[in-house]
């Protein structure tokens, strides 16, 4: 593809197929005149399409492709989709499947094909995260809604817990002298 400079910028495509690449630029014409993403993609080329929004870092056409992937999510996919964000690294549409994978984590894990499909490190990334969201700790026993989707998000928000609890020792003992100062005049 060269762009409007062509002596200058050549942006090799070739890991992507020709059909992939002239339809992402349909896609950019379409953008370009105003017609939704919806209208212009297809459901067998939204990922590659993704793919080919990414490597050229087309921002707005990739997060166009991103709400529209997360908007459809569902139980068959969230699997796919996490993968998907991990290796583009799309942390809101990571989210958004880590916490549709969470919620449908037994039917999930019933499913034996599609539970290992899963590669491992995400599946024992996906059983870390159900026992830190049920754990007392950070997720206070919930089971419905996950509040971190990485073990970074996770040592963060039990850094800020930690940090809570001991301001509030703090201020339940200062509290406490103060009555026993109180006590003793």
């Amino acid at each position: 593809v060269k762009s409007e400079n062509w002596k200058k910028d050549t942006f090799q495509l070739t890991q992507f197929s020709q059909k992939i690449v002239l339809k992402f630029i349909n896609v950019m014409k379409d953008h370009n005149n105003g017609i939704s993403l919806q209208e212009s993609l297809s459901h067998d080329s939204i990922i590659d399409c993704c793919y080919v929004a990414h490597y050229l870092q087309a921002t707005e056409i990739l997060n166009n492709i991103t709400n529209v992937i997360q908007s459809s999510i569902d139980c068959h996919n969230c699997t796919s989709i996490c993968i998907l964000a991990d290796e583009l690294h799309l942390p809101s549409l990571r989210q958004a499947a880590m916490k549709h994978v969470m919620a449908s984590l037994d039917k999930i894990q019933q499913d034996e094909e599609v539970w290992n499909d899963i590669p491992s490190n995400l599946r024992n990334h996906i059983i870390l995260l159900r026992n830190a969201t049920k754990s007392s700790i950070i997720g206070r026993g919930q089971t419905k809604e996950v509040i971190f989707s990485s073990s970074a998000e996770f040592l963060a928000i039990f850094h800020d817990t930690l940090s809570c609890h001991k301001e509030r020792l703090r201020d339940a003992k200062q509290r406490q002298e103060e009555i026993i100062q109180e006590r003793m005049q």
